[in-house]
């Protein structure tokens, strides 16, 4: 572990060793047909797993019999309509106010003491965004997205 701290990130033979093995560890070599045949060429290779494949998807899944007892495993749970009650503003500015001033929240680097000075600006827009989201009326994937 010291070695890899050490020199681990030079372009020394330490490292040249350490990607050897990381790639043998990482390769297929070879691959057996349904007809026994040892496959070792990587065009082979590849059409014999994409052959396997579509054959997999071409063929019909028969569903036989649950394993699971499926009633015993779900519990109902009282009480959860809680989780349907929109968020208000004094609990939206109350976990802005509560927010550590010098971590950071995310890749965007914006901590909450930065938040917090610009609450004045943007809490309308955040408060709103919260409103959409409890309504299902935004589309998170462009949130995560950006």
């Amino acid at each position: 572990m010291i070695k890899w701290v050490k020199f681990g990130y030079e372009c020394t033979e330490f490292f040249h060793a350490n990607a050897s093995i990381k790639n043998r560890r990482n390769t297929i070599t070879s691959l057996v047909s349904d007809g026994g045949r040892e496959v070792f060429n990587h065009d082979e290779k590849a059409t014999l797993l994409w052959n396997s494949l579509k054959k997999k998807r071409q063929g019909k899944f028969e569903f036989r019999h649950m394993y699971l007892d499926l009633q015993s495993l779900i519990v109902q749970v009282e009480g959860l309509e809680i989780l349907d009650i929109s968020f208000t503003r004094e609990e939206i500015d109350k976990i802005i106010a509560d927010l550590p001033n010098h971590k950071s929240l995310g890749p965007d680097g914006f901590n909450g003491e930065f938040l917090k000075k610009c609450w004045p600006i943007i809490l309308q827009d955040f408060y709103e965004l919260c409103e959409s989201f409890a309504t299902r009326d935004i589309c998170l994937r462009s949130i995560n997205d950006s």
